[in-house]
């Protein structure tokens, strides 16, 4: 595929809230194998992680950076680190061609190792995202999650570590949340990330955290315009939709 008609936008609209420069984002690759109960990731691009050839990636950077002055990137794709080989041969060419971007990316918190992030923060990562979802270990068991509340502490500390800012992003309603694991997920942000993401979990169709919620009957708007991440349209077993996004606006 050609990369993607940069030409034909108006590149000067998209520019990043911290730093007012142009960026763009750049996908990487594509699908999860992983089985979250409330993601439409493999839904949408397939269970197997697919990846772009590291040289067009970087023919890709060197076209913004050359053609359309953009230093700035967002490296899009379920995973930078879903495969740490590939995510470091990226940063290995960035930094052996010299290439001087700013980017951050998405990571799960047990793909992470301190050899790919100080390679990341060389290749100039400045913000690394991370899908820590709950800070309640029964709460991440039963979203199928596959992490566990040490993974996420040392993760943070690793990103921490080597000078990248954290973007935690949080799941508020997913089954056995309550109202103390939600406020104690709110204080765990607060004191340890750089910045965070609160989302409402939403019961969006073939996920299993949909079928759960329509088969309880759960869900009080079959409107899919309404299934937005900032609104709650189903509770769970502890709290109604209502206080879902009370505690969501709080966060």
């Amino acid at each position: 595929l050609p990369f993607p008609a940069r030409d034909l936008l108006n590149n000067d609209a998209y520019r990043l809230p911290t730093n007012r420069k142009r960026f763009t984002l750049l996908s990487v690759g594509r699908g999860c194998s992983e089985k979250c109960i409330y993601c439409v990731a493999n839904l949408y691009y397939g269970k197997r992680f697919r990846k772009r050839s590291v040289e067009s990636v970087i023919r890709e950077i060197e076209e913004c950076t050359e053609k359309y002055d953009i230093r700035n990137f967002l490296f899009w794709g379920e995973s930078f680190t879903t495969d740490p080989e590939y995510g470091a041969a990226i940063c290995d060419e960035i930094i052996k061609r010299n290439i001087n971007i700013i980017w951050s990316s998405t990571s799960r918190v047990d793909t992470l190792n301190k050899t790919l992030l100080d390679k990341m923060k060389r290749a100039g990562c400045i913000l690394l995202g991370l899908g820590i979802e709950s800070y309640n270990q029964e709460v991440l068991n039963r979203a199928r999650k596959r992490i566990t509340v040490e993974q996420i502490d040392a993760a943070v500390d690793m990103v921490r570590s080597v000078g990248i800012k954290s973007m935690g992003h949080f799941v508020f309603g997913l089954p056995g949340d309550t109202r103390e694991s939600a406020f104690k997920t709110i204080d765990f942000a607060c004191r340890n990330l750089s910045f965070a993401q609160f989302y409402c979990a939403i019961p969006y169709p073939k996920t299993e955290f949909g079928k759960i919620a329509a088969e309880q009957n759960r869900i009080i708007d079959t409107d899919y315009t309404q299934f937005e991440l900032t609104r709650s349209v189903s509770g769970n077993e502890n709290l109604s939709p209502r206080a879902i996004k009370k505690i969501r606006d709080y966060a």
